[in-house]
Order: structure tokens, then sequence, then C-alpha cells
């Protein structure tokens, strides 16, 4: 069946390589799902974005004239509850997540660059501090770094044609779902 389009150049959102279109991307989202789903697009261009969080029968649609930059800024990455190397924690959120969800997707020939470095700086300056006081395997865990995609809690779920670059932590975590 048809399903309706939610662009999320109408809720804000601007290619301009500064702007973080996090709220607008999310509002875009949010009204998809209330009005029984859909699927969000982008016009051509480049959006700068922190966490996004789709809903059930959400299908993001990254076309190959699209290219996701992830926020280099911890603060537009929200802790949320999740599951860091075998521990229940609390972490940032991914750039993309889909958490407690049905029927959603995210597609594409895009790409999305999550532009991890400003986490991967953070992780080796903490290290070199960690390791000259034998604490090298803590330096994981206070070393917060941000996931590019979480599938958590999720049944049917579809991640597919999309490059994905530069992630500052683990680039897909599949967590407590099924169907994916």
């Amino acid at each position: 069946s048809a399903q309706k389009t939610f662009n999320v150049n109408d809720y804000g959102a601007v290619s301009d390589t500064v702007t973080v279109n996090s709220s607008s991307i999310q509002k875009a989202i949010d009204d998809c799902a209330a009005k029984g789903g859909g699927i969000i697009t982008f016009k051509p261009g480049t959006y700068v974005t922190g966490s996004i969080f789709l809903k059930s029968n959400v299908h993001v649609r990254i076309d190959k004239d699209v290219l996701i930059l992830g926020s280099q800024n911890f603060d537009d990455y929200p802790e949320i509850h999740t599951r860091i190397a075998g521990i229940e924690t609390t972490w940032p959120a991914a750039l993309i997540n889909i958490i407690d969800a049905k029927n959603a997707a995210v597609t594409g020939t895009g790409i999305v660059n999550a532009r991890g470095k400003f986490c991967w700086d953070k992780y080796w300056a903490m290290r070199k501090e960690y390791d000259t006081k034998g604490l090298r395997w803590i330096v994981d865990y206070d070393a917060k770094r941000v996931r590019t995609l979480l599938v958590q809690r999720s049944s049917d779920i579809t991640v597919k044609s999309l490059t994905f670059k530069n992630a500052g932590f683990w680039t897909v975590q599949l967590l407590y779902s099924h169907h994916l």
C-alpha cells in the first residue's frame, strides 16, 4: 500500500553543514508515527544531527544525494539505559536509535558519516592518563563514545544499502532484538 512521505525540510531541517537538525528530524519522525507511519525523506544535501529516535512503522530513507553528518557535540547525544560490553549502564544514545519499535527501517544509498573523531580524541586522551595509572581497561567504560546505529528491544527492523563512516564507537549495535 502507498505510504505517506514526511520530508524533514518541511519540519525546519536545513542543509547548511552547520545547523544541528536533530529536533526537526525528530519532529518529522514523531509526526509520521502519530499518523500511522510512513517514510521520512530529505531534500538533497548535507544534514548535521545528533541523536534521532525512530518509532514503529517509520522508515527513514537516506537517498544517494543525502549526507548525514553526526554532531560533534556530546550534548547532542542524551544518555540512555543500554548495554555496553556486557554491562547494563547509561551511555550516550547512538546517532540513529531504534528502541522499543516494530516495523521500522533505515535505508537508502546515502552516507551516514558519524564524524566520530571527537569521541576517539576523548578516548585516547583518557587512555594516556589511565595507562600511566595501570587502569587501561577502565577507560573503555569511562570514555563514553557515540555509536552510529543502535537497534534495541525491537523487531522487524530493516537496515539496508547505506554507507556508514567514521564511527565514534561501535558502528552498528543490535541488542535484545529479533527479526532484523
